[in-house]
């Protein structure tokens, strides 16, 4: 869908599909407060196919990760950690967890879908890689292939007038 000319302001909106008038609407709240504005609404399993699926993770789920090779850790740098962001879910924008001296990492709640890790100690982004976990009720494990150089950072400066 897409609308022009809307009006600055604070708007609620609830998006439903008219061929399948059963399945549950998308809602939400969006600000627009400048002249372009792309909303991006993502819809869950249930939104799309009018099922859900019911269940739970294991007892003593674990997603364990690990960086290869793993970054060098110590206890006078910047601790490193992993950050996990869902692309295309609001409601769990991202979870951040520790790396140890081994690159191993361990995430605890199941995961479904698109995310970006980043690999990040202190302020040094060290790397970023897409991952997809697919309907992660049993605990499972990866490896991310660290690079040797961290990715080049785009700077952004003002304009000189």
């Amino acid at each position: 869908m897409r609308a022009t000319d809307v009006p600055y302001g604070a708007y609620d909106y609830s998006l439903k599909h008219p061929g399948y008038p059963y399945l549950l609407p998308a809602r939400g709240h969006v600000i627009v407060s400048a002249p372009e504005h792309l909303l991006v609404v993502t819809l869950s399993r249930q939104q799309l196919t009018g099922a859900s699926i019911d269940g739970a993770p294991e007892p003593g789920f674990i997603i364990r990760g690990r960086l290869e090779p793993a970054p060098h850790v110590s206890s006078s740098e910047a601790p490193v950690w992993v950050r996990l962001q869902a692309v295309f879910k609001a409601f769990w924008p991202w979870r951040d967890v520790p790396v140890d001296a081994s690159g191993d990492f361990r995430i605890y709640e199941p995961l479904d879908g698109n995310y970006l890790l980043t690999v990040i100690r202190g302020e040094e982004i060290l790397h970023v890689q897409p991952v997809s976990f697919e309907q992660m009720l049993r605990g499972g494990s990866f490896t991310v292939r660290m690079p040797i150089q961290s990715p080049q950072i785009v700077r952004v400066v003002p304009d000189r007038k």
